[in-house]
């Protein structure tokens, strides 16, 4: 339509859109004015089926009430501006099955990726079998899928801790509690393993009752 329109070929439309070979300023602005007249809009969907190649990321995170999540997902946003990526935001709730059956509904649409903070750090055969086996780029931010070879994004939350813990018993404070998510959680786990070692490394001490493990949602 928009070639009937323009006086041109579909081709030509076709290189002034995907910008895969130069059209004459003429031309151009006829294709501009038949593209404004007919409200056209390229067909996504269509052409990605057509090129085998999709633009759609998944991200799973475990909520958005925690504001530490908020700010990894803006941070996530902003990298993908002025791009052609679109970004699919879901949320486990911690629940594996969620998680899987979000994931599911991902692959459907045919992701080009995945970006993940898990709540399954043991479920690797499944993450093998519908990304790493497959060559689709899967990214584990925070919590470690274990046995798995994929890119892992974290902060050194054990070497944190050790230092935080250290610090406040050099200053003879030996009343301090860990409140952190559940033990099974790579970044948790690390958590714990800094705090404990500060004790150790000042032959302090420690008990485990001072240490809290739960999920962390607004209810827990």
């Amino acid at each position: 339509d928009v070639a009937a329109a323009a006086g041109v070929s579909t081709a030509t439309v076709s290189n002034y859109i995907n910008r895969t070979k130069p059209v004459s300023a003429h031309t151009e602005q006829r294709i501009k004015e038949a593209i404004t007249t007919l409200n056209y809009t390229p067909n996504l969907s269509a052409r990605s089926l057509k090129s085998n190649q999709y633009n759609d990321v998944g991200v799973i995170l475990p909520n958005l009430n925690d504001s530490y999540y908020a700010q990894i997902f803006q941070g996530i946003e902003l990298a993908f501006q002025n791009t052609n990526y679109f970004l699919n935001l879901s949320f486990s709730y911690d629940i594996p099955d969620i998680e899987r059956n979000i994931v599911h509904g991902l692959l459907s649409k045919n992701i080009c990726g995945l970006i993940l903070i898990t709540c399954q750090p043991d479920d690797w055969r499944f993450y093998y079998d519908h990304f790493t086996s497959r060559d689709k780029p899967l990214v584990l931010i925070d919590r470690f899928i274990n046995h798995l070879d994929t890119i892992f994004v974290s902060f050194d939350n054990r070497s944190t801790l050790f230092h935080i813990i250290k610090s406040m018993l050099s200053q003879g404070k030996r009343d301090i509690y860990l409140f952190t998510g559940p033990e099974t959680f790579h970044c948790e786990n690390e958590c714990i393993r800094g705090y404990q070692e500060a004790h150790l490394s000042m032959d302090v001490p420690f008990d485990r009752r001072r240490i809290t493990c739960a999920s962390l949602n607004k209810e827990d």
